[in-house]
Protein backbone atom coordinates (compact mmCIF):
# COMPACT_ATOMS: atom_id res chain seq x y z
CA UNK A 1 0.00 0.00 0.00
CA UNK A 2 2.69 2.84 -0.66
CA UNK A 3 0.95 4.58 -2.91
CA UNK A 4 -1.97 5.11 -0.80
CA UNK A 5 0.07 5.84 2.21
CA UNK A 6 2.31 8.51 0.22
CA UNK A 7 -0.96 10.37 0.17
CA UNK A 8 -2.05 9.49 3.20
CA UNK A 9 1.06 10.78 4.46
CA UNK A 10 0.13 14.06 2.86
CA UNK A 11 -3.23 14.56 4.47
CA UNK A 12 -2.76 12.76 8.02
CA UNK A 13 0.59 13.47 9.01
CA UNK A 14 0.10 12.53 12.41
CA UNK A 15 0.30 8.89 11.52
CA UNK A 16 3.79 8.77 10.62
CA UNK A 17 6.35 9.30 12.04
CA UNK A 18 8.57 12.05 9.13
CA UNK A 19 12.27 12.36 9.96
CA UNK A 20 14.23 15.18 8.00
CA UNK A 21 17.43 13.68 6.33
CA UNK A 22 19.64 14.68 3.23
CA UNK A 23 18.75 12.59 0.27
CA UNK A 24 20.96 11.72 -2.52
CA UNK A 25 19.89 9.85 -5.92
CA UNK A 26 23.14 7.95 -7.63
CA UNK A 27 23.51 8.58 -10.86
CA UNK A 28 26.01 6.58 -12.10
CA UNK A 29 26.97 2.20 -11.67
CA UNK A 30 24.77 -0.73 -10.87
CA UNK A 31 22.79 1.64 -8.02
CA UNK A 32 21.94 3.94 -10.55
CA UNK A 33 18.47 5.17 -9.37
CA UNK A 34 18.62 4.22 -5.66
CA UNK A 35 18.00 6.66 -3.39
CA UNK A 36 20.41 6.92 -0.33
CA UNK A 37 21.01 9.02 3.02
CA UNK A 38 24.35 10.25 4.09
CA UNK A 39 27.20 10.20 2.40
CA UNK A 40 26.68 11.78 -0.74
CA UNK A 41 26.57 15.25 -1.94
CA UNK A 42 24.79 16.96 0.66
CA UNK A 43 21.23 18.20 -0.23
CA UNK A 44 18.40 20.02 1.34
CA UNK A 45 16.61 18.05 3.80
CA UNK A 46 13.68 16.04 3.11
CA UNK A 47 11.19 14.95 5.02
CA UNK A 48 11.43 10.83 5.14
CA UNK A 49 8.86 8.68 6.81
CA UNK A 50 10.56 5.98 8.99
CA UNK A 51 7.53 4.62 11.17
CA UNK A 52 3.15 4.49 10.33
CA UNK A 53 0.84 3.86 12.18
CA UNK A 54 0.21 0.91 9.53
CA UNK A 55 -3.67 -0.34 11.05
CA UNK A 56 -4.31 3.40 10.70
CA UNK A 57 -3.80 4.21 7.75
CA UNK A 58 -5.11 0.49 6.50
CA UNK A 59 -8.23 1.25 7.74
CA UNK A 60 -8.77 4.78 7.09
CA UNK A 61 -7.75 3.65 3.18
CA UNK A 62 -10.48 0.96 3.42
CA UNK A 63 -12.95 3.24 5.03
CA UNK A 64 -12.61 5.73 2.05
CA UNK A 65 -12.50 2.81 -0.94
CA UNK A 66 -15.90 1.35 0.74
CA UNK A 67 -17.47 4.94 0.47
CA UNK A 68 -16.71 4.55 -3.56
CA UNK A 69 -19.02 1.67 -4.18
Amino acid sequence: MHDPAAVIACTHPELFTINPMPLTVLTEGDASGQTVTGDGIKTDDVGVCIDVLAEKVRDLWIERVKTLA
